[in-house]
């Protein structure tokens, strides 16, 4: 597990969290808290998925040959062909 697979669950499980605590506070009636929480949610999700953007564009591209095996973890894929 790499540290963006741990940045990712984190991620994750703060945004449950958050959307949880989003539902509670406007169930309860304090609209306000949760569109603070709302705001700083979206604030976190937009540097996530921005630093995500910027690691994918900044990522050298892998260019893998047809028939040739790409295998991730315990799975492979290959290129049999390509048609126009």
């Amino acid at each position: 597990m790499t540290l963006f697979d741990l940045l990712f669950l984190a991620t994750f499980l703060l945004t449950i969290t958050c959307l949880g605590a989003i539902l509670f506070l406007i169930l309860r009636g304090r609209r306000k808290n949760a569109l603070r929480l709302t705001a700083a949610l979206a604030a976190m999700l937009t540097l996530y998925f921005g630093a995500l953007t910027i690691v994918s564009l900044a990522s050298p591209r892998t260019l893998v040959p047809v028939g040739q095996d790409r295998c991730f973890d315990d799975w492979c894929v290959a290129l049999e062909k390509v048609s126009v």
